[in-house]
């Protein structure tokens, strides 16, 4: 009904899904209002990483020490990181490019400061995942493209690759199957660096780095064939 309603702030929805996190996450009814606004705010994505994880410069036996209630909020700002899945810029028609680049350039910066840059970029690169194909069926689409090809970080390249890696969830195979599935996927994102490697060559070889993490995997599991199969 809130959703519905015109009366109600969205600072005061958003205040509610925080409060209710730990049952919307996994509902048919995800925090939304709390998603479009980390999209939006790269002050927000700082102080929501900054509560989740610790400062570069922290000594360990500081993190041993943390409170309770510090715990428990690290704990529900983690969990709003994992769930939020709207792509910084998306709009009716797509992603507005100029907008990405601005929140991608923002919140990277904003996360140096906080000293947490490395895990702010992989968020960073995780977020950029969830993007859709291109019209074309090209994935990335233009916009992640441009923000990969300009900034050209590691740590925005490694979070994407993660979370390409997560988003499969659980697989099943019969026990002889090997890493076909794997191998599979490798090839089609092989297919699409090979479309864009002459304009995006930067993005194109991002894609063979992700299609060989996933060739990797696929070795493991033909292995683990092999092992059965001898047994």
């Amino acid at each position: 009904r809130l959703d519905q309603s015109s009366d109600v702030p969205d600072a005061q929805v958003a205040q509610l899904e925080w409060m209710y996190l730990s049952l919307l996450e996994h509902s048919t009814r995800p925090p939304i209002v709390l998603h479009r606004a980390i999209s939006k705010e790269p002050t927000l994505f700082v102080e929501v990483l900054s509560a989740a994880f610790r400062a570069h410069s922290d000594a360990p036996s500081e993190r041993a020490e943390l409170p309770a209630k510090v715990k428990a909020l690290a704990s529900h700002a983690y969990r709003l990181l994992e769930s939020w899945n709207v792509v910084p810029g998306t709009n009716e028609s797509g992603i507005d490019a100029t907008a990405l680049n601005a929140w991608v350039k923002e919140a990277h910066r904003l996360a140096v400061l906080a000293e947490r840059g490395a895990i702010g970029d992989q968020y960073i690169g995780r977020i950029l995942s969830f993007s859709k194909p291109d019209q074309d069926g090209i994935w990335p689409p233009p916009a992640v493209r441009e923000v990969i090809e300009g900034m050209r970080n590691e740590h925005i390249e490694l979070g994407l690759s993660i979370a390409l890696h997560n988003q499969r969830g659980v697989t099943t195979r019969l026990p002889l199957d090997g890493g076909k599935q794997e191998r599979d996927i490798a090839n089609n994102y092989r297919r699409l660096a090979d479309r864009i490697k002459f304009n995006w060559p930067h993005t194109a070889s991002v894609l063979e780095r992700i299609a060989a993490s996933f060739e990797d995997t696929a070795r493991h599991f033909d292995e683990n064939a092999e092992h059965t199969d001898w047994s």
